[in-house]
């Protein structure tokens, strides 16, 4: 009998290792992200803001100007000021966003913010939202866009 109460012993010290090394790891991986910065910047015509989602300053710069020669043209446009704002949290780039922050972006940053929103969420809450909860705007937005996709992948 005690070789039986010894084994259940070591089988619940293992299970509270276990479950000590898992909770170590949710910590963790709370702690780290895929999601890349957003990258606004002031350009002309018309003095406007651009928001740009791109793991590095040169990635934004990129795809400024591919964004930019697409809708105005090469050389008919320009930075308004060489001040880039930098946001870390896609929270606070949902703020600056004129509207609906994944419409503020091109579509293939807006579907590549997605898959990383997607993947950093993975692993993190596993319990639902409580109903009372509202989403925030970001997740409405979010949300908006899974929407808008659907749609659009139905057409």
């Amino acid at each position: 009998m005690p070789t039986s109460t010894q084994n259940r012993e070591e089988l619940l010290k293992e299970l509270g290792e276990v479950q000590m090394r898992e909770f170590e790891l949710q910590q963790l991986l709370s702690q780290m992200t895929v999601i890349k910065p957003f990258w606004q910047f002031r350009v002309n015509p018309g003095d406007q803001k651009v928001l740009i989602y791109a793991a590095t300053p040169d990635q934004a710069e990129a795809l400024l100007t591919q964004r930019m020669n697409q809708s105005y043209g090469k050389g008919k446009w320009k930075k308004a000021i060489p001040v880039v704002k930098t946001f870390h949290d896609p929270h606070e780039a949902c703020t600056a966003a004129p509207g609906n922050l994944l419409r503020a972006i091109s579509e293939p940053e807006a579907r590549e913010f997605l898959a990383d929103w997607e993947d950093n969420q993975r692993g993190r809450a596993d319990e639902e939202r409580p109903k009372d909860v509202p989403m925030s705007t970001l997740e409405r937005d979010i949300e908006d866009f899974k929407i808008r996709l659907r749609m659009k992948d139905q057409n």
